[in-house]
Protein backbone atom coordinates (compact mmCIF):
# COMPACT_ATOMS: atom_id res chain seq x y z
CA UNK A 1 0.00 0.00 0.00
CA UNK A 2 1.57 3.23 -0.78
CA UNK A 3 1.86 5.74 1.92
CA UNK A 4 0.34 8.73 -0.13
CA UNK A 5 -2.83 8.72 -1.94
CA UNK A 6 -2.83 12.10 -4.15
CA UNK A 7 -5.80 14.14 -5.56
CA UNK A 8 -7.16 12.15 -8.25
CA UNK A 9 -9.26 14.93 -9.35
CA UNK A 10 -10.43 18.12 -8.49
CA UNK A 11 -13.00 19.98 -9.84
CA UNK A 12 -13.83 23.44 -9.45
CA UNK A 13 -17.48 25.13 -9.48
CA UNK A 14 -18.03 28.10 -10.76
CA UNK A 15 -19.72 29.90 -8.52
CA UNK A 16 -18.78 33.56 -8.85
CA UNK A 17 -17.01 35.66 -11.50
CA UNK A 18 -15.58 37.17 -8.53
CA UNK A 19 -14.58 34.78 -6.16
CA UNK A 20 -10.75 33.62 -6.22
CA UNK A 21 -10.09 29.56 -6.05
CA UNK A 22 -8.49 27.65 -3.47
CA UNK A 23 -5.26 26.56 -3.97
CA UNK A 24 -3.61 23.16 -2.59
CA UNK A 25 -0.55 24.00 -0.46
CA UNK A 26 0.31 20.33 0.47
CA UNK A 27 -1.75 17.15 -1.67
CA UNK A 28 -4.48 14.80 0.01
CA UNK A 29 -2.53 11.82 1.47
CA UNK A 30 -3.48 9.35 4.69
CA UNK A 31 -0.73 10.11 7.18
CA UNK A 32 -0.24 6.75 8.61
CA UNK A 33 1.55 8.03 12.00
CA UNK A 34 -1.43 10.35 12.95
CA UNK A 35 -3.89 8.11 15.17
CA UNK A 36 -6.58 10.75 15.58
CA UNK A 37 -9.39 8.98 13.72
CA UNK A 38 -8.51 5.79 15.94
CA UNK A 39 -7.61 7.42 19.27
CA UNK A 40 -10.68 7.41 22.04
CA UNK A 41 -11.48 10.75 22.15
CA UNK A 42 -10.76 11.09 18.63
CA UNK A 43 -12.88 8.25 17.05
CA UNK A 44 -16.45 9.11 15.57
CA UNK A 45 -18.95 6.56 14.04
CA UNK A 46 -21.48 6.84 11.93
CA UNK A 47 -25.67 6.41 12.01
CA UNK A 48 -25.02 2.50 11.49
CA UNK A 49 -22.04 2.41 13.92
CA UNK A 50 -19.52 2.21 11.96
CA UNK A 51 -16.10 3.98 12.37
CA UNK A 52 -15.75 7.11 10.47
CA UNK A 53 -12.21 8.36 8.80
CA UNK A 54 -11.11 11.90 9.32
CA UNK A 55 -10.01 14.28 7.15
CA UNK A 56 -7.58 16.95 8.57
CA UNK A 57 -8.29 20.11 6.25
CA UNK A 58 -5.85 22.71 7.28
CA UNK A 59 -7.69 25.63 6.15
CA UNK A 60 -7.41 29.53 7.98
CA UNK A 61 -11.12 29.99 7.62
CA UNK A 62 -13.77 29.78 10.55
CA UNK A 63 -16.45 29.99 8.63
CA UNK A 64 -16.11 27.25 5.90
CA UNK A 65 -18.76 24.65 5.20
CA UNK A 66 -18.39 20.48 3.94
CA UNK A 67 -20.33 18.57 1.57
CA UNK A 68 -20.27 14.63 1.22
CA UNK A 69 -20.74 11.83 3.67
CA UNK A 70 -19.78 14.47 6.32
CA UNK A 71 -20.75 12.92 10.35
CA UNK A 72 -19.38 15.71 12.14
CA UNK A 73 -16.94 18.90 11.41
CA UNK A 74 -14.94 20.57 13.99
CA UNK A 75 -12.69 23.62 13.68
CA UNK A 76 -9.02 23.86 15.84
CA UNK A 77 -6.83 26.29 15.70
CA UNK A 78 -6.73 26.56 11.53
CA UNK A 79 -7.54 23.49 10.63
CA UNK A 80 -10.61 21.46 10.19
CA UNK A 81 -11.23 17.94 12.03
CA UNK A 82 -13.81 16.37 9.20
CA UNK A 83 -15.08 13.07 9.86
CA UNK A 84 -16.42 11.15 6.90
CA UNK A 85 -18.46 7.33 5.88
CA UNK A 86 -15.95 4.80 5.51
CA UNK A 87 -15.72 4.51 1.53
CA UNK A 88 -16.53 8.62 1.11
CA UNK A 89 -15.17 9.40 -2.34
CA UNK A 90 -15.05 13.17 -2.33
CA UNK A 91 -15.82 16.14 -0.17
CA UNK A 92 -16.54 19.70 -0.79
CA UNK A 93 -15.30 22.31 0.75
CA UNK A 94 -17.03 25.78 0.55
CA UNK A 95 -15.94 29.42 1.65
CA UNK A 96 -17.49 32.59 1.50
CA UNK A 97 -14.77 34.57 -0.68
CA UNK A 98 -13.82 30.97 -2.55
CA UNK A 99 -15.56 29.31 -5.40
CA UNK A 100 -16.67 25.88 -4.35
CA UNK A 101 -13.76 23.08 -4.26
CA UNK A 102 -14.01 19.69 -4.66
CA UNK A 103 -11.70 16.82 -4.16
CA UNK A 104 -12.02 13.12 -5.07
CA UNK A 105 -9.94 10.69 -3.59
CA UNK A 106 -9.99 6.60 -3.43
CA UNK A 107 -12.35 5.28 -1.41
CA UNK A 108 -11.26 6.10 2.76
CA UNK A 109 -10.65 3.43 5.12
CA UNK A 110 -12.04 3.55 8.75
CA UNK A 111 -9.98 4.98 11.31
CA UNK A 112 -7.25 6.46 9.44
CA UNK A 113 -6.51 10.30 9.36
CA UNK A 114 -6.28 12.06 5.98
CA UNK A 115 -4.62 15.32 5.61
CA UNK A 116 -5.00 17.94 2.84
CA UNK A 117 -3.38 21.54 2.91
CA UNK A 118 -5.08 24.48 1.69
CA UNK A 119 -4.78 28.60 1.15
CA UNK A 120 -6.94 31.53 0.16
CA UNK A 121 -5.27 33.25 -2.41
CA UNK A 122 -7.17 36.35 -1.79
CA UNK A 123 -7.12 39.38 0.97
CA UNK A 124 -9.60 38.71 3.87
CA UNK A 125 -11.58 42.50 3.97
CA UNK A 126 -13.01 43.69 7.19
CA UNK A 127 -15.90 46.34 7.11
CA UNK A 128 -16.53 49.48 8.74
CA UNK A 129 -18.42 52.74 8.59
CA UNK A 130 -18.08 56.20 8.90
CA UNK A 131 -19.98 59.46 8.05
CA UNK A 132 -17.97 59.51 4.60
CA UNK A 133 -19.32 56.45 3.29
CA UNK A 134 -18.91 52.54 3.89
CA UNK A 135 -15.17 51.15 3.90
CA UNK A 136 -13.23 47.46 3.97
CA UNK A 137 -10.05 47.25 5.28
CA UNK A 138 -7.38 44.42 5.05
CA UNK A 139 -5.85 42.66 8.45
CA UNK A 140 -3.18 45.30 8.80
CA UNK A 141 -6.10 47.95 8.84
CA UNK A 142 -5.21 49.25 5.68
CA UNK A 143 -8.03 50.55 3.39
CA UNK A 144 -8.74 48.62 0.12
CA UNK A 145 -12.24 49.71 -1.05
CA UNK A 146 -14.82 52.93 0.03
CA UNK A 147 -18.06 54.14 -1.13
CA UNK A 148 -19.21 57.18 -0.42
CA UNK A 149 -22.71 57.55 1.00
CA UNK A 150 -24.83 59.17 -2.01
CA UNK A 151 -25.56 63.10 -1.06
CA UNK A 152 -29.35 62.59 -0.98
CA UNK A 153 -29.24 60.20 1.89
CA UNK A 154 -26.17 61.62 3.69
CA UNK A 155 -27.98 64.04 5.72
CA UNK A 156 -30.77 61.53 6.68
CA UNK A 157 -29.18 58.28 7.93
CA UNK A 158 -29.18 57.46 11.74
CA UNK A 159 -25.44 56.80 12.13
CA UNK A 160 -25.90 54.46 15.07
CA UNK A 161 -27.76 52.12 12.58
CA UNK A 162 -25.71 51.50 9.79
CA UNK A 163 -24.67 48.06 8.83
CA UNK A 164 -22.02 46.83 6.49
CA UNK A 165 -21.63 42.90 5.40
CA UNK A 166 -18.56 41.16 4.47
CA UNK A 167 -18.05 39.93 1.04
CA UNK A 168 -19.69 36.80 -0.03
CA UNK A 169 -19.41 36.00 -3.32
CA UNK A 170 -17.91 39.25 -4.25
CA UNK A 171 -20.30 41.13 -3.16
CA UNK A 172 -21.39 42.87 0.60
CA UNK A 173 -24.70 43.56 1.72
CA UNK A 174 -25.21 47.49 3.35
CA UNK A 175 -27.75 48.80 5.28
CA UNK A 176 -28.96 52.31 5.73
CA UNK A 177 -31.46 53.31 8.33
CA UNK A 178 -33.23 56.94 7.61
CA UNK A 179 -34.77 59.34 10.29
CA UNK A 180 -36.49 61.49 7.80
CA UNK A 181 -39.36 60.64 5.82
CA UNK A 182 -40.67 63.52 4.06
CA UNK A 183 -37.24 64.85 2.83
CA UNK A 184 -38.13 64.90 -1.04
CA UNK A 185 -36.54 62.14 -3.06
CA UNK A 186 -36.14 60.13 -0.22
CA UNK A 187 -38.20 56.83 -0.01
CA UNK A 188 -40.46 56.70 2.83
CA UNK A 189 -39.52 53.27 4.13
CA UNK A 190 -37.48 52.90 6.84
CA UNK A 191 -34.80 50.46 5.82
CA UNK A 192 -32.75 50.67 2.54
CA UNK A 193 -30.30 47.82 1.40
CA UNK A 194 -28.41 47.39 -1.33
CA UNK A 195 -25.16 45.95 -2.52
CA UNK A 196 -21.63 46.77 -3.11
CA UNK A 197 -18.86 45.15 -5.04
CA UNK A 198 -15.08 44.95 -4.77
CA UNK A 199 -15.12 47.61 -7.62
CA UNK A 200 -17.13 50.16 -4.92
CA UNK A 201 -20.09 50.23 -7.04
CA UNK A 202 -23.73 49.31 -5.75
CA UNK A 203 -24.88 46.08 -7.51
CA UNK A 204 -28.56 47.01 -7.09
CA UNK A 205 -30.40 50.26 -6.47
CA UNK A 206 -30.07 52.34 -2.97
CA UNK A 207 -33.94 52.31 -2.47
CA UNK A 208 -34.66 48.95 -4.34
CA UNK A 209 -35.07 47.15 -1.26
CA UNK A 210 -37.20 46.70 1.77
CA UNK A 211 -34.74 44.21 3.73
CA UNK A 212 -32.05 41.76 2.23
CA UNK A 213 -29.92 38.79 3.39
CA UNK A 214 -26.21 38.44 2.22
CA UNK A 215 -25.31 36.18 -0.72
CA UNK A 216 -25.05 32.68 -0.14
CA UNK A 217 -24.24 30.45 -3.32
CA UNK A 218 -24.66 33.00 -5.51
CA UNK A 219 -27.63 34.51 -4.33
CA UNK A 220 -28.92 37.10 -2.17
CA UNK A 221 -32.42 37.27 -0.65
CA UNK A 222 -34.00 40.70 -1.10
CA UNK A 223 -37.77 41.68 -0.41
CA UNK A 224 -39.83 44.05 -2.43
CA UNK A 225 -43.49 45.45 -1.77
CA UNK A 226 -44.37 42.44 -3.31
CA UNK A 227 -42.28 40.16 -1.49
CA UNK A 228 -39.16 38.03 -0.80
CA UNK A 229 -37.30 36.54 -4.45
CA UNK A 230 -33.60 36.32 -4.92
CA UNK A 231 -30.82 38.19 -7.00
CA UNK A 232 -27.61 37.37 -8.37
CA UNK A 233 -24.29 38.92 -7.98
CA UNK A 234 -25.28 41.19 -11.38
CA UNK A 235 -28.57 42.57 -9.02
CA UNK A 236 -30.70 40.49 -11.72
CA UNK A 237 -33.78 38.46 -10.01
CA UNK A 238 -33.54 34.75 -10.46
CA UNK A 239 -36.83 34.36 -8.75
CA UNK A 240 -38.91 37.41 -8.40
CA UNK A 241 -40.24 38.73 -5.16
CA UNK A 242 -43.46 36.04 -4.30
CA UNK A 243 -42.88 34.59 -0.80
CA UNK A 244 -43.67 35.87 2.87
CA UNK A 245 -40.55 34.92 4.57
CA UNK A 246 -37.38 33.14 3.25
CA UNK A 247 -34.07 32.11 4.36
CA UNK A 248 -30.71 32.27 2.29
CA UNK A 249 -29.73 29.04 -0.06
CA UNK A 250 -27.80 26.64 1.84
CA UNK A 251 -26.61 23.72 0.15
CA UNK A 252 -28.79 23.82 -2.91
CA UNK A 253 -31.94 24.46 -1.09
CA UNK A 254 -33.63 27.25 0.75
CA UNK A 255 -36.71 27.27 2.92
CA UNK A 256 -39.73 30.17 1.65
CA UNK A 257 -43.11 30.42 3.22
CA UNK A 258 -46.15 31.03 0.46
CA UNK A 259 -49.73 31.75 0.62
CA UNK A 260 -51.65 29.14 -0.94
CA UNK A 261 -55.90 28.57 -0.95
CA UNK A 262 -56.36 31.05 2.05
CA UNK A 263 -53.43 28.94 4.02
CA UNK A 264 -49.52 29.65 4.93
CA UNK A 265 -47.21 26.60 3.62
CA UNK A 266 -43.78 26.28 4.32
CA UNK A 267 -41.59 24.88 0.89
CA UNK A 268 -38.04 23.86 0.51
CA UNK A 269 -36.96 25.01 -2.81
CA UNK A 270 -34.05 24.73 -4.98
CA UNK A 271 -32.63 27.35 -7.76
CA UNK A 272 -35.17 26.25 -10.14
CA UNK A 273 -37.70 27.25 -7.62
CA UNK A 274 -38.63 23.01 -7.95
CA UNK A 275 -40.47 22.25 -4.40
CA UNK A 276 -38.28 19.66 -2.14
CA UNK A 277 -40.81 19.17 0.40
CA UNK A 278 -44.02 21.38 1.19
CA UNK A 279 -46.35 21.27 4.38
CA UNK A 280 -49.37 23.39 6.14
CA UNK A 281 -48.80 25.37 8.26
CA UNK A 282 -52.53 25.54 9.61
CA UNK A 283 -52.66 29.41 9.94
CA UNK A 284 -54.93 31.12 7.91
CA UNK A 285 -53.89 33.94 5.47
CA UNK A 286 -56.59 36.49 6.47
CA UNK A 287 -55.45 37.05 10.27
CA UNK A 288 -51.93 38.47 8.55
CA UNK A 289 -49.42 36.57 10.45
CA UNK A 290 -45.77 37.46 10.50
CA UNK A 291 -42.97 34.84 10.53
CA UNK A 292 -39.49 35.12 10.99
CA UNK A 293 -37.15 32.34 10.84
CA UNK A 294 -34.22 32.13 13.73
CA UNK A 295 -31.22 30.01 13.48
CA UNK A 296 -31.40 28.12 10.96
CA UNK A 297 -33.78 25.32 12.10
CA UNK A 298 -36.33 27.18 13.82
CA UNK A 299 -39.29 29.16 12.12
CA UNK A 300 -41.63 31.33 14.37
CA UNK A 301 -45.32 32.78 13.05
CA UNK A 302 -46.32 35.59 15.54
CA UNK A 303 -50.03 37.57 16.17
CA UNK A 304 -51.00 40.15 18.45
CA UNK A 305 -54.16 38.46 19.29
CA UNK A 306 -53.22 34.59 18.92
CA UNK A 307 -49.63 34.73 20.30
CA UNK A 308 -46.33 32.62 18.82
CA UNK A 309 -46.22 29.30 16.62
CA UNK A 310 -42.91 27.74 16.22
CA UNK A 311 -41.67 24.66 14.30
CA UNK A 312 -38.46 22.88 13.88
CA UNK A 313 -36.94 22.06 10.68
CA UNK A 314 -35.25 18.70 11.17
CA UNK A 315 -33.30 17.32 7.52
CA UNK A 316 -31.96 13.59 7.41
CA UNK A 317 -30.24 11.88 3.94
CA UNK A 318 -32.45 14.53 2.20
CA UNK A 319 -35.78 13.65 3.72
CA UNK A 320 -37.30 16.70 6.22
CA UNK A 321 -39.60 17.06 9.46
CA UNK A 322 -41.01 20.29 9.99
CA UNK A 323 -42.02 19.38 14.19
CA UNK A 324 -44.23 21.95 16.49
CA UNK A 325 -41.81 23.44 19.16
CA UNK A 326 -43.48 23.19 22.25
CA UNK A 327 -44.07 26.65 24.78
CA UNK A 328 -41.83 25.15 27.39
CA UNK A 329 -39.35 24.59 24.65
CA UNK A 330 -39.17 28.36 24.29
CA UNK A 331 -36.70 29.46 26.28
CA UNK A 332 -33.22 26.78 24.43
CA UNK A 333 -32.24 28.17 21.54
CA UNK A 334 -29.98 26.17 19.01
CA UNK A 335 -26.39 27.37 18.05
CA UNK A 336 -24.54 26.04 14.79
CA UNK A 337 -21.38 25.44 16.50
CA UNK A 338 -22.20 22.14 18.48
CA UNK A 339 -23.94 24.02 21.21
CA UNK A 340 -27.06 24.98 22.62
CA UNK A 341 -27.49 27.53 24.96
CA UNK A 342 -30.40 28.67 27.86
CA UNK A 343 -30.90 31.73 29.58
CA UNK A 344 -33.33 31.91 32.78
CA UNK A 345 -33.15 34.21 36.04
CA UNK A 346 -31.71 32.58 38.64
CA UNK A 347 -31.82 32.55 42.76
CA UNK A 348 -30.02 35.81 43.08
CA UNK A 349 -32.22 37.55 40.68
CA UNK A 350 -29.23 37.85 37.76
CA UNK A 351 -30.29 36.95 34.55
CA UNK A 352 -27.90 34.05 33.85
CA UNK A 353 -27.17 31.94 30.33
CA UNK A 354 -25.61 29.12 29.77
CA UNK A 355 -23.78 26.65 26.84
CA UNK A 356 -25.38 23.02 26.93
CA UNK A 357 -22.63 20.66 25.00
CA UNK A 358 -24.59 18.93 22.29
CA UNK A 359 -22.69 15.90 22.14
CA UNK A 360 -21.90 15.34 26.32
CA UNK A 361 -24.91 17.32 27.69
CA UNK A 362 -22.42 19.23 29.97
CA UNK A 363 -22.84 22.54 30.67
CA UNK A 364 -20.80 25.59 30.69
CA UNK A 365 -22.33 27.92 32.58
CA UNK A 366 -19.64 30.25 34.56
CA UNK A 367 -16.19 31.80 32.86
CA UNK A 368 -12.93 30.42 35.00
CA UNK A 369 -15.58 28.26 36.60
CA UNK A 370 -16.65 31.41 38.87
CA UNK A 371 -17.80 34.08 36.96
CA UNK A 372 -21.57 33.10 35.44
CA UNK A 373 -22.20 33.73 32.02
CA UNK A 374 -24.73 37.31 31.36
CA UNK A 375 -25.24 37.58 28.00
CA UNK A 376 -23.78 35.16 25.07
CA UNK A 377 -23.79 38.38 22.76
CA UNK A 378 -26.24 36.35 19.88
CA UNK A 379 -22.46 34.95 19.24
CA UNK A 380 -21.08 31.43 18.62
CA UNK A 381 -17.59 30.08 18.91
CA UNK A 382 -15.24 31.18 16.30
CA UNK A 383 -11.57 30.08 15.77
CA UNK A 384 -11.67 28.03 18.99
CA UNK A 385 -13.05 31.11 21.29
CA UNK A 386 -16.44 33.58 21.70
CA UNK A 387 -17.33 36.66 23.63
CA UNK A 388 -19.88 36.32 26.53
CA UNK A 389 -20.68 39.04 28.76
CA UNK A 390 -20.29 37.85 32.71
CA UNK A 391 -20.33 39.15 36.37
CA UNK A 392 -17.04 39.65 37.42
CA UNK A 393 -18.30 40.46 40.94
CA UNK A 394 -21.18 38.27 41.54
CA UNK A 395 -23.11 38.15 43.34
CA UNK A 396 -22.09 41.51 44.73
CA UNK A 397 -22.88 43.86 41.84
CA UNK A 398 -24.79 43.70 38.68
CA UNK A 399 -21.70 44.80 36.83
CA UNK A 400 -20.87 43.37 33.53
CA UNK A 401 -17.65 42.81 31.41
CA UNK A 402 -17.02 41.18 28.42
CA UNK A 403 -14.53 37.99 28.01
CA UNK A 404 -13.46 35.43 24.99
CA UNK A 405 -13.47 31.94 26.57
CA UNK A 406 -12.93 28.61 24.73
CA UNK A 407 -14.44 25.55 24.69
CA UNK A 408 -14.08 24.70 28.56
CA UNK A 409 -15.01 27.83 29.96
CA UNK A 410 -11.68 29.34 30.62
CA UNK A 411 -11.16 33.10 29.90
CA UNK A 412 -8.21 33.44 26.95
CA UNK A 413 -8.54 37.00 26.57
CA UNK A 414 -10.28 39.67 28.77
CA UNK A 415 -11.10 43.00 27.41
CA UNK A 416 -11.72 46.51 29.81
CA UNK A 417 -13.81 49.43 28.13
CA UNK A 418 -15.60 47.53 25.72
CA UNK A 419 -19.65 47.37 25.48
CA UNK A 420 -20.01 44.90 22.45
CA UNK A 421 -17.77 41.94 20.70
CA UNK A 422 -17.94 39.96 17.48
CA UNK A 423 -16.50 36.30 17.06
CA UNK A 424 -12.97 36.61 15.72
CA UNK A 425 -12.92 35.90 11.77
CA UNK A 426 -9.24 35.50 10.20
CA UNK A 427 -7.77 37.03 13.44
CA UNK A 428 -9.50 39.79 13.80
CA UNK A 429 -12.80 40.76 15.78
CA UNK A 430 -14.82 43.97 16.08
CA UNK A 431 -15.43 46.28 19.09
CA UNK A 432 -17.20 48.97 20.19
CA UNK A 433 -15.51 51.03 22.54
CA UNK A 434 -17.34 52.43 26.07
CA UNK A 435 -18.44 56.01 24.97
CA UNK A 436 -21.64 56.04 27.11
CA UNK A 437 -22.46 59.87 28.13
CA UNK A 438 -21.25 61.06 24.80
CA UNK A 439 -22.39 61.79 21.76
CA UNK A 440 -19.33 59.62 20.02
CA UNK A 441 -19.74 56.25 18.21
CA UNK A 442 -16.86 54.27 18.09
CA UNK A 443 -15.25 50.84 17.53
CA UNK A 444 -12.70 49.29 15.79
CA UNK A 445 -10.84 45.83 14.80
CA UNK A 446 -8.61 44.09 17.37
CA UNK A 447 -6.15 41.37 16.83
CA UNK A 448 -6.05 37.77 19.63
CA UNK A 449 -4.07 39.88 21.90
CA UNK A 450 -6.32 42.64 22.57
CA UNK A 451 -4.40 45.20 20.42
CA UNK A 452 -6.45 47.62 18.49
CA UNK A 453 -5.99 47.46 14.90
CA UNK A 454 -7.74 49.71 13.61
CA UNK A 455 -10.59 52.73 14.88
CA UNK A 456 -13.60 54.67 13.42
CA UNK A 457 -15.71 56.66 15.16
CA UNK A 458 -18.07 59.37 14.35
CA UNK A 459 -20.65 61.61 16.54
CA UNK A 460 -23.73 59.97 15.77
CA UNK A 461 -26.95 62.66 16.91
Amino acid sequence: MKKTVFILFALIILASTQAQELVVASPFQVDLADLSAASVSGRRVDANGKNCALIKVRLVDPEASFEGNVIEVEYKKGEWWVYLMEGSMNLTIKTHSNLPFEIKFEPLKSLCTYTIMLRNDYEVLFPYHTRKGVGWINSKGEEKIFFQHPKQFKKHIDWYCVTVGKFNDGVALVEYRINNFDHPGIDRRFWHKFFVNKEGIAVSSIDQFYDALPFSEGLAAVKTDKGWGYINTKGEYVIPPKYKVVTSFDKGTAYVVRKDSGLYKLDIIDKNQDIKFSTNLGLYVYNSWEFVFYWPERIRASHSQFGNREWKITESLGKWEVVPVSKNDSSVFYDIDGFDYISYEDKNGFYVSELIDKTTGEKISKADGKYPFHDLLGSRFSEGIRPVEIYPEYPRSHKKEIVYIDKTGRIVLSLKGITDATPFYNGLANVRFNTIGTDLYQKGYIDKSGRVIFEYSYIYR
